[in-house]
């Protein structure tokens, strides 16, 4: 059940991007995930697993970021999926209120 979760959350994560960017499967839509923890953590393994199957299914390309716990590490990998104008950006975030000045940019 708690690997079906998962699986849910890391779908909704995807669908909910992709829907949001306005962007036809057929241009095959970039996305950033940006997530705080570190690679090693079960927990994100599975979540990015169910993204790059979400992503697979909709035909859209996702890169996905491990921050390793530095909130600026974090913020400047938002940073950088904004210079690279991705359709969207996944956030899993640790620390309240450390990226605000980012995700308004991003929003932006």
């Amino acid at each position: 059940m708690k690997i079906l979760n998962l699986l849910i959350l890391a779908v909704v994560i995807s669908g909910t991007l992709f829907l949001s960017s306005g962007v036809s499967a057929a241009e095959h839509a970039r996305f950033t995930i940006i997530i705080y923890d570190t690679t090693g953590n079960p927990f994100w393994s599975k979540v990015v697993a169910g993204v790059n199957e979400a992503a697979k299914a909709f035909n859209v390309s996702v890169d996905t970021q491990f921050a390793n716990n530095d909130p600026v590490q974090q913020n400047n990998d938002i940073e950088t999926a904004i210079a690279s104008q991705v359709a969207g950006i996944g956030l899993a975030i640790n620390v309240p209120n450390a990226y605000t000045d980012s995700i308004k940019r991003a929003i932006d």
